[in-house]
């Protein structure tokens, strides 16, 4: 499976947690084996964890090897952050940092998004007429989802939304060595 490859199958895997709770139950308690039926690579002998995040949480997923180096390029990049702008974290959102071990691997999973309802959407696409004015109003919703899988491979989903059609699936995806994961 090549990266294109990979980014596609974990954008589904996400998009059906999304979509069907039993399956994301399943992802959530039998998380390795989900992985390996969806064709994602996987290291022996390292338990996955799914970590349910909320829309507004960030999670910094430390690796378990090179951390000191890790932790001196997030310094950079929050110091950087810092020189344009006071804040890092904004209001009403949290900043969580967990860590890797050699045996344990987190995988963030983030709640769906809210999208618009059928009556919304029948607004936006058809600019339908409400008191005689036309309507149309657009909103568009972006998130994203990351897993760290295989020995030092990163990948992540992002699936858009405008208004509350899905446009485009893909996935952002990279391989790292020991690098700190924003989600």
């Amino acid at each position: 499976m090549d990266g294109k490859d990979l980014e596609i199958t974990y954008g589904e895997l996400i998009s059906r947690c999304w979509d069907d709770p039993d399956f994301k139950e399943r992802f959530i308690n039998d998380t390795k084996a989900v992985l390996v039926e969806a064709g994602l690579p996987v290291e022996e002998n390292v338990e996955y964890k799914v970590v349910e995040a909320e829309q507004t949480d960030i999670y910094v997923v430390l690796p378990h090897v090179q951390v000191a180096e890790t932790v001196r390029e997030l310094t950079k990049m929050l110091l950087s952050m810092v020189e344009t702008d006071e804040e890092i974290v904004p209001e009403g959102e949290r900043v969580v940092i967990v860590q890797n071990t050699e045996k344990l691997r987190h995988v963030i999973l983030k709640k769906q998004p809210d999208v618009l309802s059928d009556a919304e959407l029948d607004m936006v696409a058809g600019g339908r007429r409400k008191g005689g004015k036309n309507v149309n109003k657009v909103t568009n919703v972006n998130y994203a989802v990351h897993i760290n899988v295989g020995a030092a491979v990163n990948a992540g989903a992002a699936v858009n939304y405008a208004a509350g059609v899905n446009v485009a699936a893909g996935a952002a995806f990279a391989v790292v060595a020991g690098a700190v994961i924003f989600i």
